[in-house]
């Protein structure tokens, strides 16, 4: 798919999965500043929040927003923890702070479920030979059946659901390991990004509130808007003017890290972006509406704002009848587009992570094979 700008794809590396720990989650170097942790919530029922200050994210960019580890110790108020105990123990019980997510725990759930996941049509396992189906046809994402991991694994499909920021890098990271030790001739490649679909439950768009935000939710509607593929800046590069030393930064919540000072020779202010070797992501924006057969009598429908990236784009087309599945965020409103002053008042969309269309007779984004 062509651009009506230069697209850089980015270099393969740890930024280049949809990962959320720099899992890789949504090309991210970690964050100077760490996010503000949302308040501790129960994993079976939700408490409103307000919202959290966040631009649209691509894809890749989930790893900056996750939380840092710490030790989760239990035990009683007698229970002492030794200074010397061994470093494996702490790390296996390390969770997201914030979060129930255990990094190695959801991985070795993650795995187990990947590699002995049956069947039930066939009798075989699923996913391998997915993987080495997608590996073959030079695709750059494998489709995770939401339903699948549901009846496998309940818990860790509860933390997919509510962590998605967190789980969706892991999945990354675990095919990334699996490529590398399955199909070593194959390890060079981009690395396969999982993209999840078919979740349990399927929201009404009016019954979106703010206790979805930052979870996993599935829409069905119809696409009545898409803009033009906009150049969505990842990595911006700067040259000094006195000595032409250079600098690549990496884009932080949508916003340019632009270095005040040159680190050869301390200039100060004397580096220029230059836009031709700063990389770009493709991004589009698209409108889904409410299906007629869906909007209650006498009601005016109503309408999500979705941003897809990379191989999504495009792939949905006004008048297509579509089941999204996405990360709810929110990003509050500017005084003026010049200050960084912030209403009170948020705007919410959906950051997607796989488009499932109601035609049949052509392949979609969640036919494995849909190569573009």
């Amino acid at each position: 798919m062509a651009s009506s700008s230069p697209v850089r794809s980015s270099p393969r590396g740890l930024s280049d999965s949809s990962s959320p720990v720099n899992y890789n989650t949504p090309g991210s170097t970690p964050r100077s500043t760490p996010r503000t942790p949302r308040s501790a919530r129960s994993l079976s029922s939700h408490v409103p929040r307000t919202p959290t200050s966040q631009t649209p994210s691509r894809r890749n960019e989930l790893g900056s927003q996750s939380r840092h580890l710490i030790p989760s110790v239990g035990g009683g108020g007698d229970e002492k923890v030794s200074s010397t105990s061994d470093r494996g123990d702490t790390a296996a019980r390390s969770v997201i702070w914030g979060t129930t997510v255990s990094v190695q725990d959801s991985m070795n759930k993650f795995m187990k479920f990947f590699e002995e996941f049956v069947d039930s049509r066939t009798g075989e396992s699923l996913y391998p030979d997915l993987l080495r189906e997608v590996l073959e046809e030079d695709v750059r994402h494998i489709n995770l059946d939401c339903k699948n991991l549901h009846e496998f694994d309940p818990d860790l499909y509860r933390q997919l659901v509510f962590y998605p920021a967190e789980i969706i890098p892991i999945f990354d990271m675990c095919i990334d390991r699996i490529t590398q030790r399955d199909f070593p001739d194959m390890a060079e490649r981009e690395r396969t990004q999982v993209r999840t679909f078919n979740l349990a439950d399927v929201k009404n768009m009016r019954e979106l509130d703010p206790c979805d935000i930052d979870t996993m939710v599935a829409i069905k509607g119809m696409v009545i808007r898409c803009s033009n593929v906009l150049p969505d800046m990842m990595s911006a590069f700067f040259r000094c003017v006195s000595c032409n030393h250079t600098e690549e930064v990496s884009i932080d919540r949508g916003r340019i890290d632009e270095p005040t000072t040159c680190q050869n020779c301390k200039l100060k202010h004397s580096m220029e972006i230059i836009h031709n070797r700063c990389m770009f992501s493709d991004k589009q924006i698209l409108k889904i509406q409410e299906t007629p057969d869906s909007i209650p009598q006498g009601e005016t429908p109503h309408t999500v704002t979705v941003f897809a990236f990379g191989d999504l784009v495009d792939v949905a087309k006004p008048g297509d009848r579509v089941e999204i599945t996405g990360i709810y965020r929110a990003k509050p409103k500017r005084v003026t587009s010049r200050q960084r002053a912030q209403h009170s008042l948020f705007d919410t969309f959906i950051d997607v992570l796989h488009i499932k269309k109601s035609t049949k007779n052509r392949y979609g984004a969640e036919d494995s094979k849909a190569s573009r």
